[in-house]
């Protein structure tokens, strides 16, 4: 082929072509074509990469025509953007691949670094608001808030630490302006509060469960615990019914407290609080839970979708 090069004029469009046109001024088998028409300032490489490159930056802007791939600092990217390379040439340190910072000296930025010892880091911001980073050879990791390591994995002992740069179990949670914190091993279990739990779960300290007022019919669900329910009179008050959820092998072991204090003087006479076993048994019974007085308080734990709910604990006051 004899290369040509051509420029052709069409009323508001104008082409540069690179390469013999055997097809008249079209242009469709140059081999790279320039153009602003319709709005556009246009390049057209025909089925060619395009490489933009110099004698300091020998690999620079690479687009894969075939595949639909750019690359900086590769002329072989793997993906849709494929950005590699060792130093930054504006930067003398050489510490980042890809650096995206407003002007100004603003703080705010993202920075992907591969350097030295720090072999993965991500930073949100020069303050660290975000820092992610491989530590050192062991593998260190961690996820930085502020000044402070929200979490680091400890990769000499797989163990996580949560606000606790050096985890003593497997979870090592210390929660900041709390008392204790929370801590897992592998052998004993779950600890919060204690750093060696003498069970599955073990808690040294107080503990809260959610409790919630009825004054009407209603259907306990997987948010509730104590579950309290006032006879007292007026409104829908009286007689009340709270309708268990139909138990299952997978909520085996949840368990439900059930209390009766009317409010707001007596109670009607003969008002019932009803515990409903939604088609299960109650210790082994077809029978719902009646409580009649008030003060009264049961406690329930499922069994499983063959069992159904068990009593653990009723008592009835004097």
């Amino acid at each position: 082929m004899d290369y040509a090069y051509t420029v052709d004029c069409d009323g508001a469009r104008i082409d540069t072509h690179f390469g013999d046109l055997t097809d008249g001024e079209s242009g469709k088998d140059a081999f790279m074509s320039f153009g602003a028409y319709s709005g556009i300032n246009r390049l057209d490489t025909a089925s060619r990469d395009f490489h933009i490159y110099g004698t300091n930056t020998t690999t620079g802007f690479y687009f894969d025509e075939s595949a639909g791939m750019f690359g900086i600092g590769t002329s072989t990217p793997t993906s849709t953007l494929h950005v590699a390379g060792e130093t930054h040439l504006s930067n003398s340190s050489g510490t980042e691949v890809l650096r995206i910072a407003k002007a100004g000296g603003d703080t705010r930025e993202i920075v992907l670094e591969n350097e030295g010892t720090d072999v993965a880091s991500i930073y949100l911001n020069s303050a660290e608001h975000l820092f992610i980073r491989q530590e050192n050879a062991s593998n260190d990791l961690c996820l930085r808030i502020a000044a402070t390591n929200a979490i680091r994995i400890d990769g000499s002992t797989s163990r996580v630490g949560i606000f606790n740069d050096s985890p003593a179990q497997t979870l090592d949670v210390t929660g900041i302006g709390q008392i204790g914190g929370l801590y897992v091993t592998g052998s004993a279990g779950l600890g919060i509060g204690t750093t060696s739990p003498g069970s599955i779960f073990h808690v040294s300290g107080s503990a809260q469960f959610n409790i919630v007022q009825f004054a009407g019919n209603s259907s306990v669900g997987i948010t509730d615990y104590t579950c309290v329910g006032d006879c007292g009179p007026g409104g829908t008050n009286g007689n009340m019914t709270l309708t268990l959820p139909v138990a299952t092998n997978d909520m085996a072991g949840r368990i439900y407290v059930f209390k009766r204090t009317d409010t707001g003087g007596m109670a009607p006479g003969g008002s019932e609080l009803t515990v409903g076993r939604n088609g299960k048994m109650i210790d082994g019974d077809n029978v719902d839970f009646v409580m009649n007085n008030n003060g009264e308080c049961v406690t329930m734990q499922c069994a499983g979708a063959a069992g159904g709910w068990i009593i653990l604990s009723h008592y009835v006051p004097i």
